[in-house]
């Protein structure tokens, strides 16, 4: 899985490092079958409060899917350990989604009216 970090996230050490753990942990969720075609991408940001908040943002050739993570949670590992298995999951429901539609729209057009 190739995996990209910000310019904010690259300059810090330690919070790439836990990113590259998390990052680690999702490209096993996904497997080798499909860990070639999905990319991800950290950020760091910061609210509107002057709070730091990260989103992950993973996607294949046509879906993604993306979750932001405050500091508090990224330091709790059975909740990382939940939210990233769950992450590929909505990447999965919206290929499901885009496929589903597809077939119904060719469907309709091979159905006589």
């Amino acid at each position: 899985m190739e995996v990209e970090y910000s310019p904010g996230i690259q300059l810090l050490p330690d919070l790439k490092s836990k990113m590259l753990r998390f990052s680690a942990q999702l490209a096993e969720t996904i497997g080798k079958r499909f860990s070639d075609s999905v990319r991800a991408e950290w950020h760091l940001l910061t609210d509107a409060d002057g709070h730091d908040r990260y989103r992950l943002v993973i996607r294949d050739d046509v879906d993604e899917a993306s979750a932001e993570f405050t500091p508090t949670q990224t330091g709790a590992p059975l909740y990382m350990a939940s939210r990233l298995p769950a992450l590929w999951g909505d990447l999965l429901h919206a290929r499901s989604a885009r496929l589903r539609e597809e077939h119904d729209v060719l469907f309709s057009e091979l159905l006589p009216n």
